[in-house]
């Protein structure tokens, strides 16, 4: 899971929406060669004139298999199109 690794393997997303301006996620992961969790916190942002939504997130990750490890400097960007 560290930065340094390659890592092929599915998950699952989940969202629930509070309202229109807070959610919570929760983060599944199938990775054969790997254990652990992984916490995100992060902001986004909705264009009101176009389709289009921009977030930053910070993911640390708690690594249990193999070598027991901490990776805080994973971050995720996306650009995302949405439909109304």
């Amino acid at each position: 899971m560290a930065s340094d690794q390659s890592i092929v393997g599915s998950g699952v997303s989940l969202k629930y929406f509070f309202n229109a301006n807070s959610a919570v996620e929760a983060l599944i992961s199938f990775n054969p060669t790997s254990i652990g969790a992984m916490g995100v916190v992060g902001l986004d942002y909705t264009f009101a004139k176009a389709p289009v939504n921009l977030s930053v997130d910070w993911k640390p990750e708690l690594i249990l298999s193999r070598e027991v490890g901490f990776e805080p400097a994973a971050v995720g960007l996306s650009v995302r199109f949405v439909m109304k």
